[in-house]
């Protein structure tokens, strides 16, 4: 079984973080439109910023009753030509 589906089997949710809200808020859309079972809610934070990853903490637990796993990909990328 995929992770996903293991996932969505098993009943996660998804607090989606992002420093331009737009962006975090397309992705909750489309796991909301894709996964109904699922729940997928967006913030704005800076993760580079301590306050910002606790508030972020704090929605998830607000919003879900918990948090089981924190996953963090940000990071930027130097284009060059």
């Amino acid at each position: 079984m995929s992770g996903r589906l293991r996932n969505k089997a098993q009943g996660a949710n998804v607090l989606l973080v992002d420093i331009k809200l737009e962006a975090a808020q397309a992705g909750a859309a489309l796991i909301n439109q894709r996964y109904p079972d699922i729940k997928a809610i967006a913030i704005k934070a800076d993760v580079g910023k301590e306050e910002h990853v606790k508030n972020a903490v704090d929605a998830a637990v607000k919003e879900f009753g918990r948090l089981d796993i924190m996953f963090n990909n940000a990071g930027q990328l130097k284009r060059t030509s």
